[in-house]
């Protein structure tokens, strides 16, 4: 949020950055809040010094103005985040949670039955909390700045839903998916929280099969963690069709299609789900994905920027905007990009070298050099920690040091940790070799290459 002036708190846009704390982030979350709520950002401008003046100037905007019906304590609630003064905005995270959970709060009698949150009856006491909470989750799916804040307040709204409406499938299907990132994210015990989500995935299930959302959700549980990719593509191609509104449906039925080589309605779909939720950096990386893998790596630059105009710490952004560019033959554009990511990662001797050998021995040269320097970094860790352990990230280290491998061109090496990867899970291989940002086709070099994915049956990949 800090990154686009969409979300910019009047602190920070009129630069006394002494003032700066984490009330700044609820201002930027207020914004995100009322545009859920509305369909609109707060405040509107033909450019970017016209937000940034707006943010510091215009009086806050009423959320019931645009959407009646919305209940008066949510409204005065996202108007307070919204305050120009920080001392008037909620003190911190844990103080707004409070307030969330008796914000717009129904004194009628709770529903014993399950309800559409899209049909008349539902009204917004359930519709908005649910709609609002899967607007947070796919602004948090990457991760980045509040990404944490985000998921506990979905988690507020949802529980809201819930206490209405105790067997709401969409509500149900939400919910586990917020459950399983918060362990997946760090933000929670991995453990309990992928049992807890299997458990609510299978309550929306028999709440209601006919929800798009509840199919999505067991899609992506059957692609990333169970490694049953032909149902995965069942389930995720169900959830899409029921549901062709819901951004991360979109977005994970192209993923699936992606690996399965079917790269043109893989766009397709990623550049719906792209379309349906523009202000969620996750889903720009996903279109540039695949672009990436058509070899289009111009088309994929501008997603990729404006992933990081919405998030300019995102570094999964970062890492394929410097891929692309270098692709492209696009060298000074490649070096800044390498240079921002050393840079968020620390690494400032690593990024002074980069400039120096850069401007001594050319881009190419340099940047050979850094990859061996941070593939060296990657197997000093690899001796110190199980390299294929994922509790908390379908995306290990060893797929960071096969990336590394792979774009030095060291193919003997990288089949090497391949091999070690299918024997310790032998469902994942599709993947890891057709979802990660590398062009697996230099592993062909490689006799063993064949020979295991006849093995794994995955005979079709040696065709493509």
């Amino acid at each position: 949020m800090v990154g686009s002036p969409l979300y910019l708190s009047p602190e920070q846009a009129d630069g006394e950055g002494n003032r700066l704390d984490g009330r700044s982030d609820l201002y930027g979350l207020g914004c995100v809040m009322f545009e859920l709520l509305t369909g609109r950002p707060p405040f509107q401008a033909p450019n970017a010094m016209g937000l940034i003046v707006a943010h510091v100037t215009a009086p806050v905007p009423s959320v019931s103005a645009l959407r009646p019906g919305v209940p008066p304590g949510l409204d005065a609630l996202v108007r307070r985040m919204m305050a120009k003064n920080p001392a008037e905005r909620p003190a911190t995270a844990a103080a707004l949670l409070e307030e969330l959970r008796t914000a717009g709060a129904d004194p009628t009698p709770t529903a014993t039955r399950p309800i559409d949150p899209h049909s008349p009856e539902a009204g917004p006491e359930l519709q908005d909390p649910i709609d609002l909470a899967i607007g947070l989750y796919v602004a948090a799916m990457h991760g980045g700045a509040g990404a944490r804040g985000k998921l506990e307040i979905a988690r507020v709204y949802l529980d809201k839903a819930l206490a209405r409406a105790p067997g709401n499938a969409v509500a149900l299907a939400a919910l586990s998916d917020l459950v399983h990132l918060m362990g997946i994210r760090g933000f929670a015990d991995f453990a309990e929280s992928e049992r807890r989500a299997r458990e609510l995935r299978y309550q929306a299930l028999a709440a209601d099969d006919s929800i798009g959302q509840v199919h999505t959700s067991l899609g992506a549980n059957f692609l990333y963690w169970e490694d049953q990719f032909e149902l995965a593509g069942e389930e995720l191609r169900r959830g899409a069709e029921l549901a062709p509104g819901y951004p991360p449906g979109r977005r994970l039925y192209g993923n699936w299609l992606k690996i399965a080589g079917r790269l043109r309605e893989a766009l397709a779909e990623m550049r719906a789900a792209a379309a349906l939720a523009p202000d969620a950096p996750f889903m720009q990386v996903g279109l540039a994905d695949v672009l990436m893998t058509l070899g289009h790596y111009d088309e994929a630059i501008e997603p990729l920027r404006r992933a990081l105009r919405l998030d300019g710490r995102y570094q999964a952004a970062i890492e394929r905007l410097e891929k692309s560019c270098h692709r492209a033959g696009r060298h000074e554009e490649a070096l800044d990009a390498r240079r921002a990511l050393l840079g968020l990662r620390g690494a400032s001797e690593r990024m002074q070298q980069l400039t120096e050998r850069t401007a001594r021995d050319g881009w190419t040269a340099a940047r050979e050099a850094d990859l061996r320097i941070e593939l060296a970094e990657l197997l000093a860790r690899a001796d110190r920690e199980d390299p294929f352990h994922d509790v908390q990230s379908s995306f290990q280290l060893s797929d960071r040091i096969l990336i590394a491998l792979a774009e030095l061109g060291e193919w003997t090496s990288a089949m090497d940790w391949v091999e070690r990867a299918y024997h310790r899970r032998p469902g994942r291989l599709r993947r890891l070799l057709t979802d990660l940002p590398y062009d697996h086709h230099g592993l062909a070099s490689d006799p063993r290459y064949a020979r295991l994915l006849r093995t794994a049956g995955l005979e079709d990949l040696l065709a493509q």
